[in-house]
């Protein structure tokens, strides 16, 4: 029981809409039950309840606003990709690579300023690694970073903007990642990660397998 109090008391916190419309709601029950016997609290006052039941009502309509905006200036996917356009110029799709690679790209600049990172996934099973921060610097954005993967197999490289969700899990990627000392692939990436562009690059084969490939 204390848990789901805690969870209450921080989902009102976080949600600052929420909690104003539930102290609206909070102040009309008030004024229509003219008190908390629990607590011994009475409004004897008909103008009173009226009052504060107007207040509650104002409070209430306010906090449905703020979570109306809230809800509405949210984004899709689509919209999200098409707002900032990120595009890789290197390398090209299709082309062989080494394991570590300077990717580089450009994608439009906003004032709201992304949390963008490269995350690989393997066309097999489909699994997804979160790999370096893109670097984003006017309208270019860099990252470097290490192919996973055996030698000689393809990879997908995807840019992608991050929310909070997606960097909760990030974190918690990394963390696991360094204490056990393994990166086991994400089947299912939160909602609020958005793949803006990917290109598919083929992992080169070490040295002693081109050179049988060649015989």
């Amino acid at each position: 029981m204390p848990d789901e109090k805690e969870d209450w008391k921080a989902l009102l916190i976080k949600n600052t809409p929420l909690a104003v419309v539930i102290l609206g709601v909070c102040l009309v029950l008030l004024a229509a039950t003219g008190g908390i016997a629990k607590y011994s609290l009475t409004i004897p006052s008909t103008v009173a309840k009226f009052f504060i039941g107007s207040v509650g009502t104002i409070v209430a309509l306010f906090g449905g606003i703020l979570v109306w905006k809230e809800n509405s200036s949210a984004k899709t996917p689509a919209e999200i990709a098409a707002m900032y356009d990120f595009r890789i110029t290197n390398p090209r799709d299709g082309v062989n690579v080494d394991s570590i690679i300077e990717m580089t790209g450009t994608w439009k600049k906003h004032s709201e300023r992304p949390y963008v990172v490269v995350i690989e996934q393997s066309p097999n099973s489909r699994k997804y690694w979160f790999k370096d921060m893109v670097h984003l610097d006017n309208e270019i954005w860099n990252c470097s970073c290490k192919i996973g993967g055996d030698p000689d197999t393809n990879r997908i490289l995807h840019i992608a903007v991050v929310g909070v969700s997606g960097r909760a899990l990030e974190e918690y990627y990394r963390q696991a990642g360094q204490e056990n000392n393994k990166w086991p692939g994400i089947k299912t990436l939160t909602s609020d990660i958005v793949l803006c562009s990917s290109i598919q690059v083929h992992k080169k084969p070490k040295p002693s397998q081109a050179g049988i490939l060649r015989t």
